[in-house]
């Protein structure tokens, strides 16, 4: 995931050569454990993002942020 932290089901379908169903029960069971987050609000070509490596961008980013202050 950290490789890749951002994906859509067609992303999973391709790279897993899975079909578009397995690609999103897949992301499904991910989502539902918490690895996995949605990035927009769109039920079709939604945009997934890797949950821990999200937050790390973000203490990154608060870190950044407070040390230019």
């Amino acid at each position: 995931m950290i490789a890749i932290p951002v994906l859509t089901a067609e992303d999973v379908s391709d790279r897993l050569r899975l079909s578009t169903s397995s690609a999103y029960a897949a992301i499904d069971r991910l989502h539902a454990a918490g690895v996995l987050r949605p990035l927009t609000n769109r039920k079709r070509e939604q945009v997934w993002g890797a949950g821990l490596v999200l937050d790390e961008l973000d203490a990154l980013g608060a870190r950044i942020k407070k040390a230019a202050t």
